[in-house]
């Protein structure tokens, strides 16, 4: 294991006040310093994204207190991504362009919203829903979708000039990666009234300085934690002309009269990566840590807080998502199976925050994203 320390940075009036208005689900779990004391993981949700046209996709539920484990029956979808809202489980379906409402104690498909092209990540306040749309033809526009869920319809879209990959929000704002080499993070303004029949505009772009941004979250200090996997360009054969490196940042949003201000930076010795193509990072708000996978199964722990860094080597197949349970110290790993990591069930290891391996559970086809649910517990003694 190796660390790099840098010294803490003080924070501004702006950035601690913005704390407050934080908007958590979706990039996070919402769970405060004080609560942390009773709060209890009861559900770790693993999305197996399954193979395009296989229909093949389902999900895995992990009861971490009592041990134990169940599947879904498969979907005609693969999953992209999902998130837990209160007891509902929204789950962006790609290849059939939707969002799936679940009861998350039945399992049970409440409902779901269509027309949302090639869908990538969702957030949720409880009442509207933000999901980005990547374009790969002249017929749509890259896109945000704004999704009124009370009535589980589209009701207004945000059009993009990139394809954008995450999204994180405050009650104020919205900021969208755009995965491309030149990548931007874009904010976007929410209304001050009602953000389903209210005005969203876009208030300006953040150059992070990287290639592929693909995740930002927005920190407990108000800041922007920002996960970039880094690019390969390719020329008009396909041959591959240049590589470059993922990079890990804090950004103050409204640094350099609105346009962004880089407060941190962390360069990675290669590309972050996922062996289901899904989740490559995973943010927890509750330890002020980023969490990325690169090549080689190593997990980099990057505090946003004061720039610390940790590497775990993590031995074992390659690793498709990553999670963190922050009240209980540990880390779960998606891993398709090596051989036929599209066909046939992966595992889900749970790890140490030393990397060391202390439980494994069966779970489907290409584990490529995972989700945590914290709930208030009663405080002991």
């Amino acid at each position: 294991m190796t660390t790099s320390t840098r010294p803490v940075r003080l924070l501004s009036v702006y950035t601690l006040l913005l704390a407050a208005t934080l908007w958590l689900t979706g990039c996070d779990f919402g769970v405060s310093q004080d609560d942390a004391i009773t709060a209890r993981t009861t559900d770790v949700a693993v999305a197996n994204a399954g193979a395009f046209g296989a229909q093949n996709s389902s999900f895995t539920f992990i009861n971490p207190e009592e041990e134990t484990v169940s599947n879904t029956s498969t979907f005609s979808s693969y999953i992209q991504s999902h998130i837990l809202l209160d007891n509902q489980l929204l789950t962006v379906f790609g290849e059939t362009g939707t969002l799936g409402v679940f009861d998350l104690e039945t399992r049970n498909q409440l409902g779901q919203v269509t027309g949302i092209p090639n869908p990538r990540y969702a957030i949720s306040d409880g009442r509207v829903a933000y999901v980005t749309s990547q374009s790969y033809s002249d017929d749509t526009d890259p896109a945000v979708y704004i999704i009124d869920l009370g009535e589980r319809e589209i009701v207004d879209t945000i059009t993009l000039d990139a394809n954008p990959e995450g999204i994180t929000g405050t009650s104020s704002s919205l900021f969208v990666a755009t995965g491309n080499v030149d990548g931007q993070i874009i904010e976007i303004s929410r209304p001050l009234g009602n953000p389903i029949t209210g005005d969203h505009t876009i208030a300006g772009t953040i150059d992070p300085e990287c290639d592929a941004p693909r995740r930002p979250y927005v920190t407990r200090q108000g800041l922007l934690a920002v996960a970039c996997s880094g690019a390969t360009v390719y020329d008009d054969d396909f041959n591959v002309i240049e590589e470059t490196n993922g990079a890990l940042l804090v950004i103050d949003p409204a640094g350099n009269s609105g346009d962004g201000s880089i407060l941190d930076r962390e360069d990675l010795a290669g590309q972050l990566t996922s062996a289901s193509s899904q989740q490559r990072t995973f943010y927890s708000r509750l330890r002020n840590t980023l969490f990325a996978v690169l090549e080689d199964n190593t997990v980099v722990l990057y505090s946003t807080l004061n720039g610390e860094r940790s590497d775990i080597q993590v031995d074992g197949p390659p690793i498709g998502a990553i999670a963190f349970d922050a009240v209980n110290e540990l880390i779960y790993l998606g891993r398709p199976d090596p051989v036929n990591p599209f066909g046939a069930a992966g595992t889900v290891t749970v790890h140490e925050s030393s990397g060391a391996e202390i439980e494994s559970y069966e779970a489907g086809i290409a584990p490529g994203h995972i989700a945590l649910r914290i709930t208030q517990g009663e405080q002991d003694g």
